[in-house]
């Protein structure tokens, strides 16, 4: 499985947000490691310039696998809980596509 962007949106990102996207990345590349290709886009950031309150960082996943697009996408009030929920999203929905292709062989 290939990150093939980290983009922040309207924040910085820092090394220890690229450290933990990574690190929640490494559990859905094990699910992963036989479908190829399987490429990764991640999305981080606030979801407005102004606000400081409030449900304001986001995190998003977009995987591409052979034969689908699989996206998730969380809203929080923390940025890390944001990036870890939108992982777990993730990872459920690469095992469903696993399940499923299970089936159909």
């Amino acid at each position: 499985m290939r990150i093939t962007q980290i983009v922040g949106t309207n924040m910085d990102l820092t090394d220890a947000i690229k450290e933990r996207v990574e690190k929640r990345m490494k559990s859905i590349e094990k699910i992963c490691k036989d479908v190829e290709p399987c490429d990764v886009a991640v999305d981080v950031g606030k979801t407005t310039k102004g606000q400081n309150k409030g449900k304001i960082f986001r995190a998003e996943y977009n995987l591409t696998v052979p034969g689908t697009f699989l996206r998730a996408e969380t809203v929080e009030e923390d940025l890390y809980s944001a990036i870890d929920k939108a992982a777990k999203d993730l990872k459920r929905q690469m095992k469903e596509y696993k399940r499923k292709q299970k089936k159909n062989k």
